[in-house]
Parts: C-alpha cells; sequence; structure tokens
C-alpha cells in the first residue's frame, strides 16, 4: 500500500501541480458544445454509445467546471495506476519491487500527459480504467481460477469496446495468457 502512495505522489507532482487549470480551454468549450446536443449523439454517433453517455452525463454533473473536472481526471487516473500496479504485480509473480518500478514508469510516462489536463478526457481516462479492469480480472481467473473473475472480464470488455474501441487487441492477449499459463479451454466456457 506504501508503494501505491508513493507511486500516486510522483503522478500529482509530476503531472497534476504544475497544470492545474481554473478554466476551460478550446477543446473542452467544443465538446461540451457538441454534447448539448443531448442524448441524439448516441443515435447519431453509433460507434461509440457508451462514450456520448458518459460525455453527457459529465456535461450534467460537471458543465464547464474546470477544477472539478481536473480533480475527477486526477482520481480516475489513481485508479488506472492501482490497475496498472496489480496487472504488474501478477504477472510479475507477486513481486512488489519490479511492479514499483515499473508503475513508476507508467505513471510518469510522457506520452500520455494530455489526458491530464482537459476535463473533457475523462471519459478516455474511465474507459481505460474499464479496459484495465478487464486485464486485471482475467489475470486473477487464470491464477485462482474463481469464474466470477472470468465474467467480470467478459463484462468490463463488453462495455469498454461499446465506450472505445481501441481494446479490441485484448482477446488476443487474454488468447496469450491462456497459452502461457497452459489453461485448458474447458473452464472458459
Amino acid at each position: 500500500f506504501t508503494l501505491l502512495l508513493i507511486i500516486f505522489a510522483f503522478n500529482l507532482l509530476i503531472h497534476f501541480l504544475p497544470f492545474f487549470r481554473f478554466s476551460i480551454s478550446s477543446d473542452d468549450f467544443a465538446q461540451l458544445e457538441k454534447s448539448y446536443i443531448g442524448l441524439s449523439n448516441i443515435l447519431l454517433f453509433t460507434e461509440r454509445p457508451l462514450q456520448y453517455l458518459f460525455i453527457e452525463i459529465q456535461n450534467y454533473f460537471v458543465g464547464n467546471n474546470p477544477a472539478l473536472g481536473s480533480i475527477l481526471i486526477f482520481f480516475s487516473n489513481i485508479l488506472i495506476v492501482f490497475f496498472v500496479y496489480y496487472i504488474f504485480y501478477y504477472l510479475l509473480d507477486e513481486r512488489k519491487d519490479l511492479s514499483f518500478i515499473l508503475s513508476i514508469f507508467y505513471a510518469l510516462y510522457f506520452s500520455k500527459v494530455e489526458i491530464f489536463h482537459y476535463p473533457i478526457y475523462l471519459h478516455i481516462n474511465i474507459v481505460t480504467s474499464i479496459y484495465l479492469l478487464s486485464i486485471l480480472s482475467f489475470i486473477l481467473f487464470i491464477y485462482k481460477q474463481l469464474k466470477p473473475y472470468y465474467i467480470v472480464s467478459i463484462l468490463s470488455y463488453l462495455v469498454a469496446i461499446f465506450w472505445y474501441e481501441i481494446g479490441f487487441f485484448l482477446p488476443f492477449l487474454y488468447f496469450l495468457l491462456i497459452i502461457k499459463n497452459k489453461v485448458k479451454f474447458k473452464i472458459l466456457l
């Protein structure tokens, strides 16, 4: 638990405090204006129905309050780092030291910096969390052989794929995990 707190502190110091904003950016404003169209976006843009539903809900509760949006992004990022740490933890045979180092690298990785500064990207953090929940649940299913983990993995994957299709490759990853761990396909049914 202490290692996770250290990772969260690094993340806060590096990504959030220097950039915390009290006004919305042009990207945020454009997306908010688009989402004011209402739930008709779900019917117009059918490739990501849950994304538009979430943006509509975010717009209703957060509106154009960038401070609240930034706080929600920070907490959603904590959830992502939490999942990343435990994915590494279980994939690396429960080695806390290596999981900690890799999670620090993930938390400080610079190519994802834009998702920290714009409240409109909250939906990306949430869907990333859902995909990571699917991965972690599948890994726990393989190691513990408990069906509820498998069910959570499949359901979270289905929710995420209708939200943002970036994780369409995850079944291939799951297949590799099955092969690597010599899991019998019979337990997957």
